[in-house]
């Protein structure tokens, strides 16, 4: 009987998986600038609150000012569920990236909700719908996790996978809008805890990402990126 894989060489294996599917698509793409990157978009020509800062991140540039704080979002489903931030839009986290340590931390203590990390989302969960509310819920639990990295708090990293874990028990990968943000996330969560469900949604995401095009699009590759470099 063959012994199973170890953690490490499991999350070895699905970063070299992710840098391969990016190099389809960011091979064929010069490099991206900070002047390129004020005019990045998608082949649909789509742009995100979040493509900015998190580009910016991702590649070492300058994301120049954040934008005005938008207006609020309609107010969450009643019941209203639980959630591991007090934040609607996945938008402030990546910006937080861009904050110097020690304000980004006291923002993010700002606005987590108290009490123990459980299988919760990680943001409250606006009117909106369900692919929109799936897309920045992935992409927050992606932000919240190389937040955890980049201010060396473990409780940030559980917290991703607690909200990893309420993704996997409540909805399902496909309604996600192509988009493979956080299947780091699950990898980790499946490789080093042992669940099978959780590898099984990082492995929807990313096939999701390469169905259209038969690669991923532009925003997807640099996810992909993303999730190879923080397994790595």
């Amino acid at each position: 009987m063959t012994a199973p894989a170890e953690p490490s060489s499991a999350l070895a294996r699905w970063s070299d998986r992710f840098r391969a599917a990016a190099a389809l698509t960011l091979d064929a793409l010069p490099t991206l600038t900070a002047d390129s990157l004020t005019r990045f978009a998608d082949e649909l020509g789509h742009r995100r609150a979040c493509d900015r800062p998190f580009l910016a991140y991702l590649h070492g540039l300058d994301p120049g000012p954040p934008p005005p704080p938008p207006p609020p979002l309609p107010p969450p489903r009643s019941p209203a569920l639980p959630s591991q931030l007090a934040l609607t839009d996945d938008a402030p986290l990546w910006w937080l990236l861009h904050a110097s340590p020690a304000d980004a931390s006291a923002r993010l203590d700002s606005a987590l909700t108290p009490g123990p990390v459980a299988a919760a989302p990680a943001l409250a969960q606006p009117t909106r719908t369900i692919e929109v509310a799936t897309e920045s819920e992935l992409a927050a639990v992606h932000a919240l996790d190389l937040l955890s990295t980049r201010l060396r708090r473990p409780d940030l990293a559980r917290r991703a996978q607690g909200a990893a874990a309420w993704l996997i028990e409540h909805i399902q990968p496909d309604n996600a809008t192509t988009h493979p943000w956080a299947a780091h996330v699950f990898v980790r969560l499946g490789a080093e805890g042992g669940s099978a469900e959780a590898l099984l949604y990082a492995d929807t995401l990313t096939h999701n990402a390469m169905v259209a095009l038969g690669r991923p699009d532009r925003l997807s590759a640099h996810v992909l990126l993303s999730c190879a470099r923080a397994l790595s």
